[in-house]
């Protein structure tokens, strides 16, 4: 693939993009919710409420945590067990309803992102849970990608900024040309030169190719 076609991507890559329609979506997700469900999911929140203080922060603002607060205990209140059921109920739908919710979201930033940097991708049409057919094809177009003789090269210009240049009087490492350059105007970088007796010496680079790094050194 030329270098439109791989975007900014620091690596060539075969990527597939999974649709459904919004509907079919949805109940995929319901029911990958009642399967957590089956599969022992309350037991491990109870047991996550009781052993720590809830706190809305980490693990306790996770969508399938944070909808069961009232349910197992906000702030060591625990709800009673004539209104837990009803809890659970409330909670249960509102974890369906954010899981799609950041489903859909992921979806948006991910065509944004791909038609953003020009990546080539390859859209799969699940809505229907896919099939013999749809294996198949991912399957062909996999092996295609493997098999392409055509190797992406990147230019110069691109490999700099993936660059980690080494400050020595510093002991820092800076990534890309950009990043360098601020540190080298900086009154810090500007400092350790004078303390190290090196700010009339000649500045040196030495690019190590098997760690991709340019090493500063001064003579």
């Amino acid at each position: 693939k030329d270098a439109k076609e791989q975007g900014n991507l620091l690596y060539k890559c075969c990527i597939f993009l999974l649709e459904a329609e919004a509907g079919v979506l949805g109940q995929k997700l319901g029911a990958r919710v009642d399967d957590m469900l089956k599969r022992g999911m309350l037991a491990e929140l109870e047991d996550l409420y009781a052993s720590y203080e809830y706190k809305p922060q980490g693990i306790f603002k996770a969508i399938g945590v944070k909808e069961f607060a009232d349910a197992f205990g906000r702030e060591g209140q625990v709800a009673s067990k004539d209104s837990r059921e009803k809890k659970i109920e409330e909670a249960l739908e509102e974890m369906k309803k954010n899981t799609e919710k950041l489903a859909k979201k992921q979806r948006k930033q991910m065509r944004r992102w791909l038609k953003r940097e020009e990546i080539s991708h390859h859209t799969i049409d699940m809505t229907s849970g896919g099939g013999v057919d749809t294996v198949t094809s991912l399957a062909a177009t996999v092996t295609d990608f493997l098999q392409a003789p055509e190797v992406v090269v990147r230019g110069s210009e691109e490999i700099v900024q993936w660059r980690a240049y080494h400050c020595t009087p510093c002991q820092r490492t800076l990534h890309g040309p950009q990043e360098w350059e601020e540190h080298k105007n900086s009154k810090a970088h500007r400092s350790s030169l004078k303390r190290a007796s090196l700010s009339s010496r000649t500045e040196t680079c030495e690019f190590l190719s098997e760690s991709n790094t340019v090493c500063i050194k001064y003579t």
